[in-house]
């Protein structure tokens, strides 16, 4: 739920791993860019290398 715009909700993202485990959650009021995502599955792979955001 949005508390500024209780008519928009807010947007919620989870990546679960094979065994169920939450390891990304992200609730906020705008939409994620693809990078975040990227950036997290190479984190969980421990391959992540930092980069700029778009």
């Amino acid at each position: 739920m949005n508390p500024d715009q209780p008519e928009l909700s807010l947007h919620a993202i989870y990546i679960v791993d094979g065994d169920g485990r939450v390891f990304y959650r992200k609730v906020a009021r705008r939409r994620a860019y693809a990078a975040e995502f990227i950036d997290a599955l190479d984190y969980r792979a421990g391959t992540y290398v930092p980069r700029s955001t778009p």
